[in-house]
């Protein structure tokens, strides 16, 4: 599916103990008691991590908040947190459960929750689940910074470069599934072998951004709507490969650049880039498939559209190469995993005590 805009959580203390006695305070598994047995309530605000909004069912519709270093909430107490600007207001999340120090929560929540607005997060310590923003006390909490997210808004959000004006993460995705039905409907929808020929020759071209006579015809196939290519081996040839990689040396600048950009800034930039280097190699495999002038019988030529299916399927979903059952976002991953590691640009601060 589609992935993501991310909510970065960094966060530091809030308030004191509120009593003398042992005990490590910034020890994760410390809890609050402060009742009449005698001892202390070592609680305070404390942690740091992210929130996401990743792709699930839909673009950025799935919430993930990660903190690490946090205490382990008073017996009568939860964390809460919500989500706020969107078209309802606000979207309530947790509670946050606390295992040795850490939060790691995911919800699904079915629509696009980011251009639905939502744009901003706090959460909140209570005994019950609050019913609005506002109640108990706050804990961590801030908003999407503009200069971040203006750096990633050609990669996620739009572009004037790409054919449909989406984001050049999200247009090269398009691109790659509008290719694959095509291959996909050359098996379900055999015609005969000059068909056949017609539709490989297409495939070809749109994924190399040419205009080739491969079965010498004397006319070029193409696939109609696809107006710019997946990759192509003149790099003068802008192509969706290209405009991502023009669109990430641009958020890196945007993003401080050689001297002032972030080290995890630079680090998602590098990731991202690794993964699209990986997307241009199986769109290429899958261009040789195609590179057939002609078959004999139809099973060659479903033959030749299952292995394009694979290949763009690879440079869609990412390889498990080392066969272990899952895709490795940094060695293995490919267009989702750019969109998740360009998400990880739009990292924010996160106030203790954020005004309410």
């Amino acid at each position: 599916m589609r992935a993501l805009i991310l909510f970065g959580l960094v966060v530091s203390g809030l308030g004191a103990c509120t009593g003398g006695g042992p005990g490590n305070k910034d020890d994760g598994d410390d809890t609050g008691v402060g009742d009449d047995t005698g001892v202390p309530d070592l609680w305070r605000a404390k942690g740091s991590g992210f929130v996401y909004l990743l792709d699930g069912t839909d673009d950025h519709s799935r919430v993930v908040v990660e903190v690490a270093g946090t205490l382990t909430p008073r017996d009568t107490e939860g964390y809460y947190g919500w989500l706020l600007g969107g078209n309802t207001g606000y979207l309530a999340m947790g509670p946050f459960d606390v295992v040795e120090g850490e939060v790691l929560f995911a919800e699904e929540h079915g629509f696009n929750l980011f251009d639905d607005g939502y744009a901003s997060f706090e959460s909140y310590v209570s005994e019950t689940a609050p019913i609005s923003p506002g109640n108990g006390t706050p804990l961590w909490g801030d908003a999407i910074p503009e200069e971040a997210l203006t750096a990633v808004t050609s990669l996620l959000v739009e572009s004037t470069a790409t054919p449909e004006g989406d984001g050049s993460l999200r247009s090269v995705e398009s691109a790659l599934e509008a290719i694959r039905a095509v291959a996909q409907s050359g098996i379900d929808n055999f015609v005969d072998l000059p068909t056949c020929a017609n539709t490989t020759e297409a495939i070809y071209n749109a994924i190399g951004a040419s205009s080739e006579d491969i079965g010498g015809s004397d006319e070029v196939s193409v696939i109609p709507g696809i107006e710019l290519g997946i990759a192509s081996t003149d790099p003068a040839e802008v192509t969706h490969v290209s405009l991502v990689f023009d669109d990430l040396t641009t958020a890196f600048y945007a993003l401080g650049g050689i001297t002032d950009i972030e080290e995890f800034q630079r680090e998602a930039i590098d990731q991202a880039h690794d993964c699209i280097e990986r997307v241009q190699a199986h769109a290429d495999a899958a261009r040789n498939h195609a590179l057939v002038a002609s078959c004999a019988a139809q099973s060659c030529c479903d033959g030749i559209f299952n292995n394009i299916i694979e290949d763009l399927t690879l440079a869609l979903d990412g390889e498990d190469a080392n066969e272990d059952g899952a895709i490795d976002l940094e060695n293995e991953g490919t267009v989702e995993c750019g969109i998740e590691f360009v998400s990880r640009l739009i990292g924010f601060p996160i106030a203790i005590g954020f005004s309410q």
